[in-house]
């Protein structure tokens, strides 16, 4: 058997071919070559499925597997087990890699001692106004309030991960809730200070918010043991936070997102991340 990679990507998938080929493009370009690519379908009928086998027959992927199953967390609970990179990244399919070197610095940083249990980095996201901006990494302290940064854009280390799944009774707030027992549980984190990826929208924690902030103040209850009080004024204070993306979204941005240099930087980067029919292609931005 060959050495363990540094890295494992997984990505769950499930109808959605273009994205899960916007995915693989992202990866297939990268300078770095020190990981693995496992991928769970779940079952879909559009294609993806045999996109995703045919990924693993072609050397893309290192395991690929396709079946029915109850929502994305499933899936990536059944790929966990068959990771053996050091470290783990959530690249579900739709969302992309910022650039053909992220993965290299991303192994440049965790070869750093010492490493890390949890790696945040920065996410590239649609805002309210309609722009991919950069929305920076949240301290862990944050946890609290919600997620520090995107799933997309957190590396964890597979030994913290080590007896632990997502729960898969939460079905938005599990990664929530499996982040928050690690930091709870005094796992050490860092901030790497750049952007990982592009998060791709639409996603049950944004069509399901409401029921997204029920699940997470179970969480904060049971594994963060947040005062009641103090959980009340954090779920309010996501409750505004969600009306002003809608009523004043410029002000939301500003409030939010950095701002500094990252608008055409993000344009571009969007539009070189591109499908077709009959392929894909990746052309990364001028520096």
């Amino acid at each position: 058997m060959s050495p363990p990679p540094l890295l494992s990507i997984i990505t769950v998938a499930k109808d959605d071919r273009a994205g899960f080929a916007r995915t693989q493009a992202s990866l297939t370009m990268q300078s770095y070559t020190g990981f693995e690519w496992l991928i769970a379908d779940g079952g879909s009928q559009d294609g993806t499925a045999e996109d995703a086998l045919a990924a693993l027959r072609n050397g893309h992927a290192a395991w690929a597997d396709s079946r029915a199953d109850d929502g994305p967390y499933a899936g990536m609970n059944r790929a966990l087990p068959v990771a053996r990179g050091g470290y783990v990244l959530f690249l579900n399919a739709g969302d992309c890699l910022v650039d053909n070197e992220v993965l290299r610095r991303l192994a440049e940083t965790v070869a750093k001692r010492p490493a890390p249990d949890i790696l945040l980095g920065d996410a590239l996201e649609r805002s309210a106004t309609g722009l991919l901006r950069r929305k920076r990494a949240r301290p862990p302290a944050w946890i609290i309030y919600g997620m520090p940064t995107h799933h997309c854009a957190i590396l964890y280390s597979r030994a913290a991960l080590a007896g632990r799944r997502f729960p898969e009774s939460l079905s938005i707030a599990a990664d929530y809730a499996l982040t928050a027992g690690l930091i709870a549980g005094g796992a050490t984190v860092t901030r790497c200070g750049f952007p990982i990826a592009a998060f791709a929208p639409g996603g049950l924690s944004q069509v399901q918010a409401a029921a997204g902030r029920r699940q997470q103040r179970g969480v904060r209850r049971g594994t963060l043991k947040v005062n009641p009080v103090l959980g009340a004024i954090v779920e309010a204070g996501q409750s505004c936070a969600a009306k002003l993306r809608i009523a004043l979204p410029r002000i939301y941005d500003t409030l939010r997102y950095d701002g500094r240099d990252e608008e055409p930087k993000a344009r571009d980067q969007e539009a070189s991340c591109s499908s077709s029919r009959h392929g894909v292609r990746w052309h990364n931005p001028a520096p």
